[in-house]
């Protein structure tokens, strides 16, 4: 949990300040923060784990930070992966839940 602690102390400190920018938008401290809050209301699982398939982008430190503030283990899948080794590893890992790109998690 300290290094959860580090990362939004980080946000809060540069809470106006663009910290990462991808091709949808940029994301301040703030909005990374706020976002992160959103998510880890809508996690609903008794699962430990949670596996997310992001493209590298804004939401995924927001996910990992999400999951991780609710004490659960992130599976993080490569989206480049075939269904069936993504099929494989979240069915693996004994996943309660998929966060990311629907079309590849069906």
């Amino acid at each position: 949990m300290q290094l959860l602690h580090s990362i939004y102390k980080s946000w809060r400190r540069n809470a106006f300040r663009t910290l990462i920018a991808d091709d949808y938008r940029t994301w301040r401290g703030l909005d990374l923060q706020v976002a992160s809050w959103h998510v880890a209301k809508h996690i609903q699982s008794q699962n430990p784990h949670v596996a997310i398939l992001l493209p590298t982008s804004g939401m995924f430190p927001v996910a990992l930070t999400a999951i991780w503030s609710l004490g659960k283990t992130v599976v993080p899948l490569n989206y480049l992966l075939s269904k069936k080794e993504i099929k494989y590893i979240i069915e693996d890992s004994g996943y309660c839940l998929k966060c990311g790109l629907k079309n590849r998690l069906k």
